[in-house]
């Protein structure tokens, strides 16, 4: 399909030199007026094999407006779908272009041939890259047998149009299971990286250098241009964000790129290391700038968490773990000074001195199995209940069907309530949400787990809290609270701070904790609820979902809403 936009504005007006009746059907199906088509066909039978503006049929006009219930009414009247326009472009290459692949698969029920060739040397392969729909391009290469490294009349690949269009999610199905000729070059000698880097797209570049490695770099094309020279030709925020990185890049190559890790690890660390140096700098400071000092560093650092985002603005894109350590730094700290500066004072309590390990224990082994245990990916697809097999993306085609069902990252069939984390790189049954202060999906395998260790430390807090107040009233016990508060900010800022961030942590756990028992209650998760309130259940039943639930056990009523439309 050509690029050029005034033909398909063309192809829209009414052609004088053919039947006025051809014209009312080109409008019925530019309408999407099922019926008039109906009619029109019955009345004149002939109209299906008239061409119009640059020899397209009344189904080049159908497939390009991609309703696939006139595309089925012309299929049914006679029309072929592989008849070529003036471009020898057929129906399929307007469905390829489009992305729409059940008018695709519908045009091949009816003997399309996906292998055909427009003018330009261009298959069904290529005008799919261009709108970089991976369904299409799935289904071109698992059912239909394409190569997608075959190139045009100019040498283009897939690859190549996919990172001139900056169809980020193509390039990652290209990359995998060496479905494309990487090191390919157009007629112009260009690669692929020069394509993504004389169109500023960063991080489809470093998908590129990740799996190429970096000496792809020093290939020059036609002109003698490396991608390190296109990127400094132009000055977008794309090309200036690649421009020291490549030169960095061809200074040292290396096999592979590898990813921020010291970066990562240091942003992990972050907020424990930053705020244990307020608390030493306020030492050293003395009683009267101690409170300045830990507040004044513990605000900076809120501050500047206040802008991270999920995931690193650099090149790399990889997800962000401020939060994670922000969480962590968070038990660290108030686990250390109690065990350090407030547990020796409670030796006459020995319930304390007894209990307060062991479930300190428990707690870190329950935050280290949400952390590290499989949440409930799926890496299979859903089965089809009559024949036992596997769906494939052809069953999407179906009426009736959904082609969102179809993972593109994963290649799966989805089965029922079951969605793709981007952050994590899986698809997870009953995924309630990605937390970023775990760096972990909740779903089905770890919910449960999720819900106990947000529990246990609310729990936790509020016993931090007690004893430190308790012991603080025996330390100063002929003071106020506002005096006690005061002499803490000048002689403990530590201490203080840590009460004022476990008094609004239990807020915010409170308020987490009863947000999901309203959602478990009512057999939902925070991804998949209803699209509309609804309130069915009464509340002891809800009451006996959360009980149960946190049992391990299966709901105790189940809403009727769970098998309606969800949030996707």
């Amino acid at each position: 399909m050509t690029d050029d936009p005034m033909r398909f504005a063309h192809s829209l007006i009414p052609n004088p030199n053919i039947p006025p009746d051809y014209n009312i059907l080109a409008n019925a199906i530019s309408n999407c007026s099922g019926p008039v088509v109906h009619q029109m066909l019955k009345q004149n039978p002939d109209l299906v094999n008239l061409k119009a503006w640059h020899g397209q049929t009344a189904l080049h006009r159908a497939c390009l407006g991609g309703n696939s219930d006139i595309v089925g009414l012309l299929l049914q009247a006679g029309s072929n779908p592989n008849e070529p326009n003036d471009f020898d472009e057929t129906p399929l290459h307007y469905a390829a272009k489009r992305g729409n692949l059940q008018v695709f698969q519908m045009l091949v029920q009816f003997g399309g041939d996906a292998t055909l060739t427009d003018k330009n040397g261009k298959g069904m392969i290529h005008h799919s890259a261009e709108t970089g729909t991976v369904y299409m391009l799935h289904y071109l290469w698992e059912v239909q047998q394409l190569s997608l490294s075959d190139p045009d009349a100019k040498h283009l690949t897939p690859l190549h149009i996919v990172c001139k269009h900056g169809q980020v999610d193509s390039l990652k199905y290209l990359l995998k299971k060496g479905r494309c000729n990487l090191y390919a070059t157009d007629c112009e000698g260009n690669t692929a990286v020069h394509m993504a880097v004389q169109e500023g797209h960063s991080y489809m570049t470093w998908l590129l250098l990740e799996v190429m490695g970096t000496k792809v770099l020093n290939v020059t094309n036609n002109e003698g241009y490396t991608p390190g020279d296109l990127a400094t030709m132009r000055d977008k925020t794309g090309h200036r964000e690649l421009v020291p990185l490549l030169k960095q890049f061809r200074r040292a190559p290396t096999a592979h790129p590898r990813g921020p890790v010291l970066k990562w690890y240091f942003y992990l660390l972050l907020p424990a290391a930053a705020f244990a140096v307020s608390v030493l700098v306020s030492k050293l400071a003395g009683d009267k700038y101690q409170g300045v000092v830990v507040f004044g560093g513990l605000g900076a650092l809120l501050f500047h968490l206040r802008d991270q985002m999920h995931r690193f603005t650099d090149i790399s894109r990889w997800p962000n773990p401020v939060h994670a350590g922000t969480f962590a730094a968070g038990l660290f700290h108030t686990a250390f000074y109690f065990f350090v500066a407030i547990m020796p004072y409670m030796t006459q309590h020995l319930y304390i001195m007894c209990l307060t390990p062991m479930y300190a224990v428990g707690l870190v082994y329950l935050y280290w199995t949400v952390l590290f245990n499989d949440p409930g990916s799926v890496s299979q697809s859903e089965v089809d209940e009559k024949t036992l097999k596997p769906l494939t993306i052809v069953d999407l085609c179906l009426p009736g069907k959904k082609l969102e069902q179809f993972c593109i990252f994963c290649e799966i069939v989805r089965p029922p309530r079951t969605k793709h984390c981007r952050l994590c790189n899986k698809c997870f049954r009953d995924m309630d949400h990605h937390c970023l202060f775990l760096l972990q999906c909740i779903a089905q395998k770890n919910h449960l787990r999720f819900l106990w260790f947000i529990a246990l430390n609310i729990i936790a807090m509020v016993i931090f809290l007690a004893i430190s107040t308790s012991h603080l009233f025996e330390i100063y016990p002929k003071l106020t609270i506002f005096e006690v508060g005061m002499t803490l900010f000048h002689s403990n800022a530590w201490h203080l701070s840590l009460m004022g961030l476990n008094m609004a942590s239990i807020f915010w756990g409170v308020n987490l904790l009863l947000f999901q028992f309203r959602m478990v209650g009512n057999g939902f998760t925070t991804f998949y609820q209803p699209k509309q309130n609804v309130d069915v259940l009464t509340s002891m039943e809800k009451c006996m979902n959360v009980v149960y639930f946190l049992l391990g056990r299966r709901p105790f009523a189940r809403n009727p809403f769970l098998g309606k439309e969800m949030n996707v």
